[in-house]
């Protein structure tokens, strides 16, 4: 994933180690695959709101079990 992907407002589909949840897959994309240099700046379980080169994104992740989507939209 980079930053490109949430300016574009992409979906991006990634896969976890094991099958999870809505909120433990978020919680497992904001700690392994989101960049450093995003900020987070709301944390509502699989709804976050981050903020990129000063413009803020809302972004869920969709899916169950080890294959999910991260949407992330202005």
């Amino acid at each position: 994933m980079s930053i490109e992907d949430i300016i574009n407002e992409e979906c991006v589909n990634f896969m976890t180690e094991e099958p999870m949840d809505n909120i433990q897959s978020a919680e497992y994309f904001k700690e392994n695959i989101l960049p450093d240099e995003i900020e987070i700046t709301h944390d509502d379980g699989n709804y976050f709101e981050i903020s990129v080169n000063g413009k803020q994104y809302s972004c869920e992740v969709y899916g169950n079990g080890d294959f999910l989507s991260l949407y992330c939209r202005v």
